[in-house]
């Protein structure tokens, strides 16, 4: 034991050594200061990322810089996003998210309508507006009332939720170009939105129901208070659990 302690209290006069001679090395200034200050600014790709449509939408970080802070904590809501649904014109299921990054009509600026990409149709419209609503508990034991558009058979349709699927990611990508706009400019109203959306996402996201479209049937959805769940195709965001990160 005394040997250990005699070993112990080498290690920590050596280390303070070291330190020691950093100080007198390289200067305190030299020691504390950051080595992302050196990063050099370059202005068109500045301009790049402000314009850079996020997610192959209209929407760009210009778009996020313009919302004030209410306006995306009203945005960002603990309702459990869907990956995908079938339009209730036409009965296409190519109303899927990755066919809807590309060929949908979103915007940031109506965020919680979708347009199907075969009929072209636009939803929640009035012919076809959300008319039900799922009562859940969340996993914080809170009740959550989910809209919907229900057809006379039964047959139930969430383009809102995947409308909100959309919402989300583009936060969450703009997030993290604003973050990179702060890295090279040093303006503190990139950092300041950046923030914004993360510490939304960290209010809501405990309240967020984990939920799945059942055995891929596009009629239904299952929510899920605690587990055990349904398996890889289960999230909060998303459709996989994956998505999640």
């Amino acid at each position: 034991m005394e040997k250990g302690g005699q070993e112990m209290t080498r290690l920590k006069i050596l280390l303070i050594s070291l330190l020691l001679i950093g100080f007198a090395v390289s200067g305190e200034s030299e020691v504390w200061r950051r080595t992302f200050q050196t990063v050099k600014v370059d202005q068109s790709r500045v301009e790049s990322l402000l314009n850079a449509k996020l997610f192959y939408h209209n929407t760009t970080v210009k778009d996020i810089l313009a919302l004030s802070d209410e306006k995306i904590h009203k945005l960002l809501q603990p309702v459990p996003p869907l990956y995908y649904c079938r339009c209730p014109n036409c009965g296409s299921h190519l109303i899927q998210y990755s066919d809807i990054w590309i060929l949908s009509g979103w915007s940031i600026k109506d965020p919680f309508k979708i347009q199907c990409v075969r009929c072209k149709m636009w939803f929640p419209n009035e012919k076809y507006k959300d008319n039900a609503t799922i009562e859940v508990i969340t996993p914080t034991g809170k009740k959550l009332k989910v809209p919907y558009y229900r057809k006379p058979n039964g047959d139930a349709f969430f383009p809102t939720l995947v409308a909100r699927q959309i919402l989300n990611d583009t936060f969450c990508e703009g997030a993290r170009v604003l973050a990179e706009l702060w890295l090279l400019t040093k303006d503190r109203k990139y950092a300041h939105k950046a923030i914004v959306i993360m510490d939304r996402f960290c209010q809501i996201w405990y309240d967020i129901p984990v939920h799945a479209n059942t055995g891929n049937d596009l009629f239904h959805i299952e929510f899920y208070t605690k587990p055990p769940y349904l398996g890889a195709q289960c999230s909060k965001i998303g459709r996989w659990q994956g998505d999640v990160i």
